[in-house]
């Protein structure tokens, strides 16, 4: 998979927390959550390469109270991914893409978080439990 290819950089660790999968993260309210993907460092702007062949199932919004921030969900038979804050187009959505083509663009997040590098957000939504044995 290309994932570490996405964007070229490396699982975020700044001022606004570290990207890794199950990092401690902290709410508005105090409470904690553990994180659900990782988060890939990038230049905003870069390109966002399909890390699977599959095809795009729908555009999605990174939060309800803003559609600043977008990504996608692109899925196959064995997988689905989530991949937050990269401009796709509205065209795109049901296409079939290899790995490695181009899907969007990272974007500037740093209105919403301007303690955090760059970075695009990943994670995975489903497995084949095939696939683990």
């Amino acid at each position: 998979m290309l994932i570490y290819n996405i964007t070229g950089g490396q699982i975020r660790n700044d001022l606004g927390g570290r990207g890794y999968f199950h990092a401690h993260r902290s709410r508005k309210d105090g409470s904690f959550y553990e994180h659900k993907g990782i988060d890939i460092t990038c230049k905003v702007g870069q390109e966002c390469w399909s890390p699977i062949t599959g095809r795009i199932k729908r555009k999605i919004q990174a939060y309800s109270d803003t559609a600043l921030y977008t990504g996608y969900e692109i899925a196959n038979d064995d997988l689905c991914l989530k991949i937050l804050y990269v401009n796709i187009s509205e065209a795109l959505i049901g296409k079939k893409f290899i790995q490695g083509d181009i899907l969007g663009f990272a974007q500037n997040i740093n209105k919403r978080y301007p303690k955090c590098l760059p970075h695009v957000h990943i994670e995975v939504e489903w497995i084949n439990p095939l696939l683990l044995m």
